[in-house]
């Protein structure tokens, strides 16, 4: 089923959230502001337009169904979450004192709050650390989380929350290596394994290095162009193992691994909740890499790009339905 756009045929533009609450509303944030369609996918309104002021979004990079109806839509551009009820109506916004940007965002709801993300000094760099916060949405537990402070992108690692648990799937994409972890800090689940790392071609170094010494010549001049110091046999030879973890609504996890360029973001490795390998799937289009994927009793809800570089919303079902350990 797709999820349709605004009815005067612009289509979704920009896509850089997608959400579904209770009631089956989708909620999808693009460049024009957020989006409610009913639970048949058809276009419902536009119930935020881009902006600063009250009711408004800017760059909405989460969406957070909750019970009852109604989305909270974490705002990064304006810090604060804002919350949008089964109606589309907004009702109240709340600051949000995190600063980093994860793309996409690893959040999502908990019970009757939600799970966050953010870092924290240590002693050789920076971790990040699961923030779970109740329905007065004020942080509650803060969660130092298992990884080498000095893990860096590309090896960045995939943060996401599992519904219905206590705990979060926790991935290093440096090493396929996937954790469940409680929020007292306690691994119960680890997987490895499963995929052959993929290099990085010359080309693609080539251009890597170029950007990076562009950008960061840019900063250091305060925005003229610049030399950089950097020795290119720093930048790394293989691509990470996987860029995105999906917790499934049975307590399942999937993984869009990095793969050959012809499979690249079609397809997924399912995972039991015990961390069994269930198999691959395939998906009809590419995923939008930036835009984190739902998991809904009826599918997949995904950004997807086709061949003429197209934005839809789809909600992908398994051929055949996988089963769960």
């Amino acid at each position: 089923m797709e999820i349709a756009g605004p009815q005067d045929g612009s289509g979704f533009q920009g896509i850089s959230a997608i959400g579904r609450d209770s009631l089956g509303h989708f909620f999808v944030a693009d460049r024009d502001g957020l989006h409610m369609t009913g639970s048949n996918g058809k276009y419902i309104r536009r119930i935020a337009p881009p902006g600063r002021g009250p009711g408004e979004v800017l760059w909405v990079t989460g969406l957070v169904g909750v019970v009852g109806g109604g989305v909270w839509a974490v705002d990064y551009a304006n810090r604060r979450y804002s919350f949008f009820n089964g109606e589309g109506r907004f009702m109240v916004s709340r600051p949000r004192q995190l600063s980093p940007l994860f793309v996409p965002w690893p959040g999502g709801s908990f019970g009757d709050g939600f799970i966050d993300f953010d870092r924290e000094p240590v002693a050789n760099g920076m971790r990040p650390i699961a923030i779970k916060a109740d329905s007065t949405w004020l942080p509650r537990v803060r969660l130092p989380l298992p990884m080498d402070p000095d893990t860096h992108v590309p090896f960045a690692p995939a943060l996401v929350f599992r519904s219905g648990s206590d705990a979060i799937w926790f991935g290093t994409s440096e090493h396929y290596r996937l954790l469940r972890v409680t929020m007292n800090g306690d691994t119960t689940e680890t997987v490895t394994g499963f995929r052959d790392p993929q290099p990085i071609t010359a080309a693609e170094r080539d251009t890597a290095y170029v950007r990076w010494r562009s950008r960061v010549g840019e900063i250091a001049s305060g925005g003229a162009r610049g030399s950089a110091p950097m020795r290119f046999g720093s930048l790394p030879r293989r691509k990470p193992y996987f860029h995105g973890l999906v917790p499934l609504t049975d307590g399942g996890l999937g993984v869009l691994p990095i793969v050959a360029a012809e499979d690249q973001d079609r397809v997924m490795d399912l995972f039991g909740g015990t961390g069994r390998f269930r198999g691959p799937v395939r998906l009809p289009y590419e995923v939008m890499r930036h835009v984190a994927v739902v998991a809904t009793r009826e599918g997949l809800v995904a950004a997807m790009m086709d061949a003429n570089g197209e934005e839809h919303v789809y909600v992908v079902r398994f051929v055949p339905e996988p089963r769960f350990d």
